[in-house]
């Protein structure tokens, strides 16, 4: 099985769990993709998490006047979830090309973390929520270049999935490969989008030299987007990847990730302007210049790595257990976020936390309100920084 290596970010700290880089909201919108069968694309289950407040939780598709809410009342500090695997046809996009009324709209009383969880025995994958930092009108879209997808029946693609959160929103597309249509590569083209309605832009190219990234998706109101791939070949596994991603805003020019266990960590760095300078600092030092909608890649083995950059980019990292694999997007370094967050484990699957933190803050943490669990001791420097960031992994 694999470890699902994902982040959560909560003032300048990053874990990787199987709870993702969620945020803390009482508004989440989300694009489920398709998933083929063919490599296991169930049970799925939306998970939910309340802090110190309890929280009364709906689940509806605003667009699918068939579909019944769901209603939770979630005591506090509390894990709750919805198995969806009943309503797969209702939520996932059911075709490309088309307007689908399958977005999932979440809201909640008091703020809570949220994900979305594909539970297959032999295909694992979480997509994080991340609430209203998930919305906005522009987008690039990190990709993976690495892994093929298999061949299988029904089809596994890669694909670009879009949820529109309010009615009349038009959403210009400019693919980096071409899509299902047919979209040509670099053409720009236009849809339109009413609340909870989604969109699905499909390379159905199995080959990872046709891909996505950097990918311009853009709005007049605010959509939310995930990224996916399916089927990812690597030895003998085949493995879901995505996330949610935020808008060109949250954006950064400084990053940390640590690698996971899997046999090929890889770092895929995409530019949202020209002329970005690139370093990436470990063992060793790697730099390069990119430009606009240009994706660097790099293999990393270092357990720590942090990524600096001139301009604002996007960082997705693919990892995972062995074989298996996972990926999301990177947080940037300086993202604000909360004093607490909650993560859950679902499954018997290794787990491991990743945390970093400004150095002389390393004694604060405190795991389910006990404090030593996480020693100070655990940290090291991360390079690059000056000793400015340490790093942990437990």
């Amino acid at each position: 099985m694999n470890l699902i290596l994902k982040r959560i970010l909560f003032i300048g700290l990053l874990s990787w769990f199987n709870t993702a880089q969620a945020q803390i909201d009482t508004i989440f919108w989300f694009a489920a993709p398709e998933i083929s069968a063919s490599v296991g694309d169930n049970p799925i289950y939306l998970r939910f998490m309340t802090y110190q407040n309890a929280s009364n939780v709906n689940v509806s598709i605003p667009a699918n006047g068939g579909f019944t809410p769901i209603n939770l009342a979630i005591p506090a500090n509390s894990v709750d979830s919805v198995n969806l695997t009943a309503f797969l046809s209702s939520i996932e996009s059911p075709a490309a090309d088309i307007a689908s009324n399958n977005g999932i709209k979440i809201t909640a009383t008091e703020n809570i973390s949220a994900f979305y969880e594909l539970k297959s025995t032999t295909n694992k994958e979480v997509f994080s929520l991340k609430g209203n930092k998930s919305m906005g009108v522009n987008f690039y879209t990190p990709f993976q270049r690495f892994w093929d997808n298999a061949v299988t029946a029904p089809v596994s693609f890669s694909s670009i999935d879009i949820v529109a959160t309010e009615n009349g929103t038009t959403v210009l597309i400019t693919p980096r490969t071409g899509v299902t249509g047919p979209h040509a590569q670099d053409v720009s083209y236009t849809v339109t989008l009413n609340e909870g309605q989604t969109y699905s832009a499909r390379d159905e190219d199995i080959n990872a030299s046709t891909t996505l990234a950097g990918s311009i998706i853009s709005a007049d109101k605010p959509i939310a987007v995930t990224v996916f791939t399916g089927a990812l070949l690597n030895g003998g596994c085949t493995s879901t990847m995505g996330d949610q991603i935020t808008p060109e805003p949250y954006a950064g020019t400084k990053f940390v990730v640590n690698t996971g266990t899997s046999t090929n960590d890889r770092v895929y760095i995409l530019a949202t302007q020209n002329g970005t300078s690139v370093t990436v600092e470990n063992s060793g030092t790697t730099a390069t210049l990119i430009n606009w909608g240009e994706t660097f890649e790099l293999s990393i083995t270092d357990a720590i790595n942090y990524i600096s950059t001139n301009k604002p980019v996007y960082v997705w990292h693919t990892s995972g257990y062995g074989c298996e694999l996972s990926g999301a997007q990177v947080p940037n370094l300086q993202c604000a976020g909360t004093y607490n967050t909650a993560f859950t484990r679902t499954t018997s699957d290794s787990l491991g936390l990743v945390l970093y933190t400004r150095s002389g803050f390393e004694g604060q943490f405190a795991l389910n309100g006990i404090p030593g669990l996480i020693p100070p001791g655990a940290f090291t420097n991360v390079p690059g920084t000056s000793g400015q960031y340490k790093s942990a992994i437990i």
